[in-house]
């Protein structure tokens, strides 16, 4: 019996290599599915089944270019794992928000405290959806996060040493901008 899901097609491993490339991050529930059920893997080549160079939603993989966005369309739950792909800049199109391409290349998949330190350490640093932030003993964390339920950005602020936050522990906001552990 098949498996009705659509599944991730393994692209060439040059895919992405010779061309100038953007760092596109993403997130999928625990078991490597996104919206659609379409199975995304863990590293590697990956390519889209279903392709159509639309400026439309649908049709091709999908992500927040540099890891900024329009984070609305994210519902994070427990056990989401955040993914890292490469992808070749002539091929992405710009969806106000988010991005969709044909193709790309699994960099990373974990924990949005391990997205951040993967994106940092490549000059991606400000304002990553998903993201984490730490800092010491009088530091200020600063986080910029989208309410959905009022469909607006919000600041949240949080000052190590008061309300319980701690110098070096790494933190995130829910969805109710919250600061909690990362």
């Amino acid at each position: 019996m098949s498996d009705p899901k659509p599944r991730a097609k393994r692209a060439p491993k040059s895919a992405v290599a010779t061309t100038e490339t953007v760092l596109v991050t993403r997130y999928v529930r625990a078991d490597m599915t996104a919206y659609g059920g379409f199975r995304w893997p863990e590293s590697g080549p990956v390519e889209a089944t279903d392709w159509k160079a639309t400026k439309q939603c649908g049709n091709g993989l999908h992500g927040w270019s540099g890891g900024k966005g329009d984070a609305s369309a994210w519902s994070r739950k427990d056990g989401d794992k955040m993914l890292v792909v490469e992808v070749a800049k002539a091929e992405i199109i710009d969806l106000e928000g988010k991005v969709k391409f044909p193709r790309c290349v699994v960099l990373y998949c974990g924990d949005a405290a391990g997205m951040s330190a993967f994106m940092g350490a490549r000059g991606y640093t400000a304002g990553l959806i998903g993201g984490v932030a730490t800092a010491g003993p009088g530091g200020v964390l600063v986080f910029r996060w989208y309410q959905v339920s009022r469909d607006r950005w919000r600041v949240t602020i949080a000052t190590i040493g008061e309300d319980g936050i701690a110098p070096g522990v790494k933190y995130r906001v829910d969805e109710n901008g919250s600061v909690v552990p990362a």
